[in-house]
């Protein structure tokens, strides 16, 4: 009885195709997605706020950490992607010497 379908292939305990899974598993990967995110946001602003920090501060230098969050942020979010891409295209790219 604790299996999602039985022999006949029907969904089992009312649910129906439309409806969210109560597995745990589902659930599982809903607080792992859920993890990752806040553990990718928390990197990505701690990184940056030690990045503007790094500003005023002779002993860290600001840029460096700036942009590593940034690009972490980006993983996950569409602000940080546009103006990651925007820096990006903004600067000069390396050509070959050939």
């Amino acid at each position: 009885a604790d299996r999602p379908f039985d022999e006949n292939g029907q969904r089992r305990r009312g649910l129906t195709p439309g409806t969210t899974c109560r597995m745990w598993h589902c659930c599982g990967m809903r607080i792992r997605n859920l993890l990752s995110t806040a553990g990718v946001s928390t990197t990505g602003v701690a990184l940056v706020v030690v990045g503007i920090v790094g500003i005023f501060l002779p002993i860290i230098p600001g840029l460096i950490p700036i942009a590593a969050g940034m690009t972490i942020l980006a993983r996950r979010f569409t602000w940080a992607d546009r103006i990651v891409t925007n820096v990006r295209d903004r600067l000069p790219t390396r050509t070959s010497a050939e």
